[in-house]
């Protein structure tokens, strides 16, 4: 899934000069356990311990050019995009984490919607 994340997301960027950055993926039983002492969103039982959630800033690229850390329209459009059409595609689940600046996406296998009109 992250393959196809990072794939659709330099296909849709017009300047292929911007990376994606995780800010979690895997976690500990023990380091959920810390993190939710000071983040309130942090459950006890998180998808992240079983290895099938990450979550990717929606604030943040990496600037491969410049080699800095930017906020710019351009890949925060990009990653939107990628995660709304995955998800319309039963891939992946996505929540908008307004406290962290993340998107926490979790593997799915689904069936898409029937479409009545096709």
């Amino acid at each position: 899934m992250l393959n196809e994340i990072g794939f659709r997301f330099q296909e849709r960027l017009k300047e292929k000069k911007y990376d994606f950055r995780i800010t979690s993926i895997l976690r500990t039983v023990g380091a959920q356990s810390k993190l939710g002492k000071r983040n309130g969103n942090a459950i006890g039982h998180s998808a992240h311990i079983y290895g099938t959630t990450l979550d990717i800033s929606y604030k943040n690229f990496y600037n491969t050019k410049k080699v800095t850390i930017e906020s710019k329209m351009e890949p925060i459009l990009a990653i939107t995009k990628v995660l709304t059409d995955m998800r319309k595609e039963c891939k992946l689940l996505v929540v908008r984490d307004r406290h962290q600046s993340c998107f926490h996406i979790t593997v799915v296998v689904c069936r898409p919607p029937i479409n009545k009109n096709n």
